[in-house]
């Protein structure tokens, strides 16, 4: 199983290196034209049908494909996204659609960031870098026990939605060795 999403209404999967359009198996250069409208982006890398929205760090249509979305920019939506740095094996198994839930101890840490505040989003890192970064939504949080075998006790678990695409992040880990 591999990670799926859309880039302007077409579908796309992760092949373990990038992402690639699941029709033509070629990368997904961001400059396809939107599946829904035909228009590509614009020179900014925006929507065409949108344009530049003040106040959004992102938005997207959803091409037909996804329900539109927008991001307001400010620390406002920076406290409604959780930070994750996950280990390779973690990392990989999220990727390839296996993982779907996050588990974290329940310790005055992981609470501040998990129960004493509104969080719609999850990013995540493979270790302490900016390589394979992806961004989901977050659809629960309750506590409750892990099943890994192993792990005892009560956890966060983070329940989550599909991968988001992020451009700028997909970029910014081209351009890495």
């Amino acid at each position: 199983m591999t990670a799926r999403t859309h880039s302007r209404g077409w579908p796309t999967e992760w092949n373990g290196k990038r992402w690639i359009y699941s029709d033509t198996r070629k990368p997904d250069s961001g400059n396809r034209p939107c599946r829904r409208c035909g228009r590509r982006p614009t020179l900014e890398g925006y929507d065409a049908c949108l344009g530049h929205i003040a106040g959004a760090t992102s938005a997207c249509c959803g091409h037909g494909a996804q329900p539109p979305y927008m991001m307001p920019e400010g620390s406002n939506m920076d406290r409604h996204v959780v930070h994750f740095v996950l280990k390779r094996h973690w990392h990989q198994e999220m990727l390839a659609g296996h993982k779907d839930i996050e588990y974290r101890a329940v310790t005055p840490y992981w609470t501040a960031r998990l129960a004493h505040r509104p969080v719609t989003h999850a990013a995540f890192s493979r270790g302490y870098t900016a390589r394979g970064r992806f961004v989901r939504t977050v659809t629960k949080i309750d506590i409750g026990p892990c099943s890994y075998p192993g792990w005892a006790g009560d956890f966060y678990c983070v329940h989550l939605g599909p991968i988001m695409r992020n451009a700028m992040l997909d970029r910014q880990e081209e351009s890495e060795p």
